[in-house]
């Protein structure tokens, strides 16, 4: 493998406090009713639309975005970088491996959250670059193309089956996180 990318939330970073503070927060705002944890859980991995939709749907896109960007530098103490995965990942870059994000979130918490990872990734692709997010292939052959690197050259470490999905419809390999990475991207 010549690039590893890694999803950033439930990866890169333990963020299900954070969203699920920043996810209340905009419910109260919005009028919504409080979302538990276990509907949370069952949404993971799904875009900002589709939370939308789900959660808040009076409310435009825009509107939960504005909200989400507005309110969540107050919560950013909640995001936990996981050790293990940014550590393999400042390790693949050490080695001369390539290092990308490929993420559903904004921009906004995507550099949020890699700040508090103290991780700086050769690519980021978040849903504000793309037009359709994942489970679509887009932001996967994106990041390929901008690492400069062979689509089955590259490994896609998920923890959803957003992300499974994704890297199956680009023709990357996929990984699982939790699950030992290939020999070739150690």
């Amino acid at each position: 493998m010549t690039a590893v990318i890694f999803d950033l939330d439930g990866v890169l970073v333990d963020s299900f406090a954070f969203w699920l503070v920043l996810m209340n927060d905009c419910a109260r705002a919005s009028g919504h009713r409080e979302i538990d944890a276990d509907a949370l859980a069952r949404s993971w991995g799904q875009s900002g639309r589709e939370d939308q939709a789900e959660f808040f749907p009076d409310w435009t896109v825009e509107q939960v975005t504005r909200h989400y960007d507005a309110r969540m530098t107050a919560y950013a103490g909640s995001i936990a970088p996981r050790a293990e995965t940014v550590d393999r990942a400042r390790s693949i870059q050490r080695q001369g491996g390539r290092v990308a994000v490929v993420t559903n979130s904004s921009r906004a918490f995507t550099d949020l959250a890699l700040r508090r990872c103290a991780l700086t990734p050769d690519v980021v692709v978040t849903v504000d670059d793309v037009q359709q997010p994942k489970p679509h292939p887009e932001g996967l052959l994106l990041a390929c193309r901008l690492l400069d690197t062979p689509v089955p050259a590259a490994l896609f470490v998920g923890d959803s089956a957003c992300d499974a999905e994704a890297a199956r419809a680009a023709g990357v390999s996929f990984q699982l996180v939790g699950s030992p990475l290939p020999e070739a991207c150690r």
